[in-house]
């Protein structure tokens, strides 16, 4: 006996809370591989900055995880990608000694 609800789900994008799970295996999962192949497709596989063959997702803020959109993601080539995480370690480092300065 059937009730003409279908017990399969059919959601293409999460909805609701979503339980948090640690970024490494965030990014194991189906909606974010989906996600990440959409990204490069809606580039043509061109890193965003230089050109090159984007092989990388770079999420520009963590605000929007399970519900990113294009314009909160960056695709990137491997030096651009690297180079961006450079400069995040920087400035990390920079704003630390800023907060945290050395007592003379």
């Amino acid at each position: 006996m059937s009730d003409g609800h279908s017990t399969k789900r059919k959601s293409k994008k999460p909805s609701g809370k979503h339980p948090w799970v640690p970024y490494r295996e965030y990014l194991q999962t189906k909606w974010w591989k989906t996600k990440r192949k959409q990204k490069l497709r809606s580039v043509n596989f061109k890193c965003e900055r230089c050109g090159r063959l984007a092989t990388l997702i770079h999420h520009k803020h963590y605000r929007s995880l399970w519900m990113e959109k294009n314009r909160d993601l960056e695709a990137l080539c491997s030096r651009c990608h690297n180079a961006e995480h450079e400069c995040l370690v920087q400035a990390d480092a920079h704003l630390r000694s800023i907060m945290n300065p050395a007592n003379p």
